[in-house]
């Protein structure tokens, strides 16, 4: 049942980067750039699971420890879907994504 919770909950999450992965893999020009991509990708969604599976007791005494401030954490997420939620509203969403491309490397903006 978490599995397919866990499926469920991200399967937005990695469609819209597993798509623009394989567009840019598909239209790279080489074979290895493209395979460059999307073992980049692979890899970086294999790691959380190897690592969690790593700490996996490490990961249930921490979330026993962390029970005594959930309540605090479901407070503190639902005021940020509000805050985001209406900076979408008021279209301010996009003045931060511009401001936020300020501090961006101009590597990471470079076309692959």
């Amino acid at each position: 049942m978490v599995g397919i919770t866990f499926a469920v909950a991200w399967t937005p999450c990695v469609g819209p980067i597993l798509g623009a992965t394989l567009a840019l893999a598909s239209t790279a020009g080489e074979v290895g750039r493209g395979t460059f991509l999307l073992m980049s990708y692979a890899a970086g969604l294999a790691l959380p699971f190897f690592l969690s599976a790593l700490a996996m007791n490490s990961f249930f005494q921490f979330s026993q420890n962390l029970r005594r401030y959930l309540q605090a954490i479901h407070i503190i997420g639902g005021v940020l879907l509000i805050i985001v939620g209406i900076l979408l509203i008021t279209d301010y969403m996009t003045f931060l994504n511009i401001y936020a491309l300020r501090f961006t490397p101009n590597w990471l903006l470079q076309k692959l």
